[in-house]
């Protein structure tokens, strides 16, 4: 199966790719270095308490599994 989407999907990505252009003028915008440093754990977070929902934690609708996806500081 993945051997029949692969092409199409690169396909699509290059006639797209050359379809595009810029409309709009360029300019320069900073990084916000706050939004990346916080950003990084946060997802990490997400990625780790999806990865907990899984049979053993209880399943979806134990607190064990989404507890480490709760907004708020680091669950360990």
């Amino acid at each position: 199966m993945f051997n029949l989407v692969l092409p199409i999907a690169l396909s699509a990505l290059v006639v797209g790719g050359l379809g595009l252009k810029n409309v709009t003028t360029s300019r320069k915008t900073p990084i916000d270095v706050v939004l990346v440093i916080l950003s990084a754990p946060g997802f990490g977070k997400l990625v780790y308490g999806l990865s907990n929902l899984n049979a053993e934690s209880g399943g979806i609708g134990s607190v064990a599994g989404w507890l480490p996806s709760a907004p708020g500081p680091p669950v360990c």
